[in-house]
């Protein structure tokens, strides 16, 4: 019961817990680490603006929605059949608070705010995309539609009248604050509401309607939103095309468990209750005897007045049947076969023929590769959402590295590899806006191909790729020479930063890569203009008339006298 309502399941609730093991093995099988987007340019497109979009990305997708991205895939894989993930965009607003006593003992305001801002003025806190894990238990689905296809949502939020009002989202009314202030001893802190957010689309946008149980008549917000979608991801791996809450393997799975979990109780029953029983005739015995066997009790002991053969005699009991135990196998088999994309199996393997297990293996891969898809699918749909959100509504202030090499900038032609650029605030870039010098060039739905890394999605086989790229980088250098002439280079940089990525100690490797100075340059450039001199010399020399070939000269110092003969033989020449 704990479990279908999406609560933890503990290893002592259990006995033989394959779902705990499923639970440890399951995320570094399906996702290793952040999600590394790959957001490139289509013609309409442009360099410039898929990498200021993936610095962009980089800066929001980071080990705090990593978290979010592992509760929605054991969402999906364990409890509901199905992981949402909250893809929106938020700007929180403050008031700017001035510290008076400071100000009047020093003169001196206390503030990073202008000072022409005045103590009650609202300022712009903080804006960032909103990438959050939703329990399926608080989403509400449009059963009228498909999966992933419906027109409406609905989320269900938990909030207290300190934490509605200090988010200063939405304008409440001083009725709404008395109604429920007097809840909780006037404690603000203590007043549960629970928050209604209902989003439907209405002629290509999503509407939002936001109320409060038992205020159902003044909705705290009503009105259209600049989103063109629901503003969530959904994801999934049964895919039944009639059921709108597909099945997961945990709920699938923790059906076998239960029935493994009672099997494995009356098995242990049995084990404790089953012992030895043994007749004892105790008028036979002495009573030292009898204290000696009170003493040293060994299995059952039944007293009686006359057993059959002698003083002493063993009842024989009943073992458990043997289709007890192969039912218990039975279940076993089924739990591995169901968790097995996880690498839950323990015990013997059920085959000691190297076929079945090889293909056992293979099913295991072709299972993970589909859920890795399923997962990468998912992901790309987030980053897509989140780019077309911090265009479209965002004016972050923060500052972004373009390290891609033949990059121009836009604006003015020139290029911007290493250069910082600062988007938002008062000396930054916008984004996007309504004149020709924009930084994002075309459409941001159509323009640009979203896609994710597929070593991010799980764990490599480090060993395996490092010693491919290896072989890579030999092969590059050897065919660089025959590509130049074909007017075509390979980046060798390119393929060592690929080859430093493949260490986890070496998480930024274009630090270890710098360019070279104008002084190393000219130097550079001056022992290369040097080799090529003397490679000129050497050929000039071998092409000369009248000197003898490598050959040759060898051919001819083996002729060549020595001793007297042969100074004789030099000097008469």
């Amino acid at each position: 019961a704990a479990f279908e309502q999406g609560e933890a399941v503990t290893g002592s609730d259990i006995i033989e817990n394959y779902l705990f093991i499923a639970v440890n093995t399951l995320l570094p099988t399906l996702f290793y680490q952040v999600p590394r987007p790959m957001i490139k340019n289509k013609p309409a497109g442009s360099p410039y603006s898929a990498e200021v979009l993936n610095e962009l990305v980089k800066n929001y997708i980071n080990d705090e929605v990593k978290k979010e991205f592992q509760m929605v895939i054991l969402d999906a894989f364990l409890a509901y059949g199905y992981g949402c993930m909250k893809v929106g965009y938020n700007s929180r607003r403050g008031r700017v608070q001035q510290n008076r006593v400071k100000e009047i003992l020093t003169g001196r305001k206390e503030s990073k705010y202008p000072d022409n801002m005045e103590a009650t003025v609202e300022f712009l806190k903080y804006e960032r995309p909103v990438l959050l894990r939703q329990s399926p238990k608080d989403v509400i689905l449009d059963h009228t539609q498909p999966f992933g296809k419906g027109q409406r949502v609905t989320f269900r939020y938990k909030r207290t009248l300190k934490e509605l009002m200090d988010s200063n989202l939405y304008s409440l009314s001083s009725n709404f604050i008395s109604f429920f202030k007097h809840r909780g001893e006037g404690d603000e802190r203590k007043i549960t509401l629970d928050l209604i957010e209902h989003w439907i689309m209405i002629d290509g946008y999503a509407w939002k309607l936001v109320y409060v149980q038992e205020w159902e008549d003044e909705p705290l917000a009503w009105g259209r939103s600049v989103y063109r979608w629901l503003p969530y991801s959904l994801l999934r791996f049964n895919m039944p095309p009639d059921r709108l809450y597909p099945v997961s393997h945990g709920q699938q799975a923790y059906k076998a468990q239960v029935e493994l979990n009672y099997l494995n109780t009356l098995w242990k029953e049995h084990i404790d209750k089953v012992r030895r029983q043994h007749l004892i005739d105790v008028n036979a015995l002495t009573e030292s005897g009898r204290t000696t066997l009170k003493a040293n009790i060994i299995d059952g002991i039944v007293e009686c007045n006359r057993p059959v053969n002698g003083v002493y005699q063993q009842i024989v009991s009943q073992p458990m049947s043997a289709d007890v135990y192969s039912n218990i196998q039975n279940v076993r088999a089924y739990l591995k076969l169901l968790l097995s994309t996880s690498g839950a199996k323990a015990g013997e393997p059920e085959s000691k023929l190297a076929t079945v297990e090889r293909m056992k293996a293979m099913g295991d891969v072709l299972r993970t590769s589909g859920m890795q898809d399923a997962i990468r699918d998912f992901m790309k749909d987030v980053i897509r959402k989140t780019v077309q959100n911090v265009v479209d509504l965002g004016d972050p202030e923060l500052t972004i590295l373009i390290t891609k090499k033949d990059i121009y900038d836009p604006l003015t032609g020139e290029p911007v590899t290493g250069k910082k650029i600062q988007i938002g605030g008062v000396d930054g870039l916008r984004l996007k806006g309504e004149d020709e010098r924009s930084l994002i060039v075309g459409d941001i739905t159509t323009d640009y191909i979203y896609d994710v890394d597929i070593t991010s999605a799980a764990r490599p086989d480090f060993p395996v790729i490092r010693k491919q790229l290896a072989e890579a980088i030999q092969l590059a250098v050897t065919l660089r020479p025959m590509l130049k002439e074909k007017n075509k280079d390979i980046d060798i940089v390119e393929l060592l930063q690929d080859y430093f990525n493949t260490f986890d100690t070496i998480p930024n490797p274009s630090k270890y890569i710098v360019d070279l100075s104008p002084e190393q340059v000219s130097e550079q450039a001056e022992q290369v203009s040097e080799q090529a001199r003397l490679q000129n010399i050497l050929a000039g020399i071998k092409s000369s008339k009248g000197v003898p070939e490598e050959n040759a000269v060898i051919q001819g110092a083996e002729q060549v006298q020595t001793d007297t003969e042969g100074l004789n033989t030099l000097g008469e020449v």
